[in-house]
């Protein structure tokens, strides 16, 4: 449990946990209590001995089996544990609310929801979060057609807080991924914006149509500067505030200055020219109602990756490896203790197939793995020289790795699409209940 003086600002802890005791004994009967660190430390045995005797070759009872197949990838978080794991939470994905925690702690967390939603009442910081007005009203929906057809930019205007020389802020995002870049300029001349954006397509690609809620002379003139820097590209003056567009723009614009704003004072900072970079990292990791995914991995078909923290290993493990030897070691160990427990529990069961283990303890060399006869990808023809039982669909078709994640990167965008279809059906339906059709009688004249 945290100590008091561990406390953040945003959300004090001891209201907190009185909140959640009020809510808990408001609903006592109606919701299952959360579980303390004693009957966590209960869970874990089990799940030790579980581990054990598969490792054994034994048969598991069937409380080993029941938890084992709920908690075993799951860390079980106690009820004195709540506010340290939601914290983390709440400052990586840049003081996000119920829906984007919850989606965030699902893999790696059990948390109940009620504790999430307290959580977010209790914080300071998004108490004070801007809220626009929500109007419902679509005349003519824009669907997307793929990545990189429209661009949308805008400026943030920080007069009243400069830092330094810096002054706006940029604020690019493609239209179909929802993924935004941000970039801190000292003016809003075009030459700059243009200089900003330019840097941005040429790592990226520039978009088919570029639009603005600045106006289409301003877009035209960004268009210009980039015609006469990059003569090979070519892009299209967008249609100028489309309701739809302009509402997508604003929503954008109003999540950036509020995960700014909190992670200024989450940092105790001014440099919000730093920080909006930290805060393109939360808004692209963090999931989008609308495509339901991250926009990173709407355009990378992965999720964002943290390093060694990323991976599967334990965070206390992690966070001692300093060399890649220290990693491979541990690797090597991990490998060698999965393969030989797969053996053994496969080999009670008396399936008769052929296992690979593992004989290196010392140190894990990919030269000792061995590798099949190459064949070719079905797709770009190209020979496949990794292990098969990687690379094999279940169907037993073999496709290279590049061509693999191509298609989940386009899986991803599909479903991008198809998120945003259902946003607007939905804006639709809110449309027709406001605005319903009048009714006139035979001759009456509309003035």
């Amino acid at each position: 449990m945290l100590e008091d003086t561990d406390s953040h600002a945003f959300v004090n802890k001891e209201l907190y946990y009185q909140e959640l005791q009020k809510f808990y004994e408001a609903h006592e009967k109606g919701i299952k209590k959360p579980w303390t660190l004693r009957k966590v430390e209960e869970i874990n045995k089990i799940l030790q001995s579980s581990r054990e005797a598969k490792e054994k070759g034994e048969k598991r009872t069937n409380e080993q089996h029941y938890f084992s197949r709920i908690y075993e990838t799951m860390k079980i978080v106690p009820y004195e544990k709540f506010y340290e794991k939601l914290v983390e939470t709440h400052i990586s994905n840049g003081h996000g609310g119920r829906d984007k925690m919850l989606k965030l702690l699902k893999p790696k967390y059990s948390i109940p929801r009620p504790a999430v939603e307290i959580f977010v009442k209790c914080c300071t910081t998004c108490s004070e979060k801007k809220q626009q007005p929500k109007k419902g009203i679509l005349v003519k929906p824009i669907l997307p057609i793929g990545w990189n057809h429209r661009g949308q930019i805008d400026l943030i205007d920080f007069q009243s807080t400069p830092d330094g020389d810096y002054k706006y802020l940029l604020n690019y995002q493609d239209y179909l991924t929802k993924f935004v870049h941000l970039r801190p300029l000292k003016s809003k001349r075009v030459e700059e914006v243009a200089s900003e954006i330019l840097k941005i397509f040429l790592q990226f690609g520039a978009p088919q149509i570029l639009q603005s809620n600045n106006g289409r002379e301003f877009v035209n003139a960004v268009i210009e500067q980039l015609s006469s820097r990059w003569h090979s590209c070519k892009i299209v003056n967008g249609r100028p505030r489309h309701p739809q567009f302009q509402g997508s723009v604003e929503r954008s614009n109003q999540d950036v200055e509020n995960m700014l704003r909190a992670w200024l004072n989450d940092n105790h900072s001014t440099n919000w020219s730093l920080g909006c970079y930290y805060v393109q990292w939360q808004k692209n990791s963090s999931y989008n109602g609308i495509i339901k995914r991250t926009p990173y991995k709407a355009l990378f078909g992965v999720d964002f990756s943290l390093g060694l923290l990323s991976s599967n290993l334990p965070k206390e493990i992690a966070k001692k490896i300093t060399t890649e030897e220290d990693l491979e070691k541990v690797m090597s160990k991990t490998i060698l203790e999965e393969n030989i427990t797969e053996v053994k529990a496969e080999e009670n069961e008396n399936v008769s197939e052929e296992h690979f283990v593992i004989t290196k303890t010392e140190e894990y060399d990919m030269k000792d793995i061995s590798i099949v006869e190459p064949v070719s990808c079905v797709k770009c023809t190209k020979p496949i020289l990794h292990d098969l039982t990687l690379l094999m669909e279940a169907n037993g078709i073999a496709k290279c790795e590049l061509c693999r994640n191509e298609e989940i990167i386009q899986t991803q965008r599909t479903g991008c699409v198809s998120g945003q279809k259902r946003a607007a059906e939905n804006f639709f339906e809110t449309t027709n209940q406001k605005l319903k059709p009048s009714k006139f009688d035979r001759g009456t004249d509309v003035r």
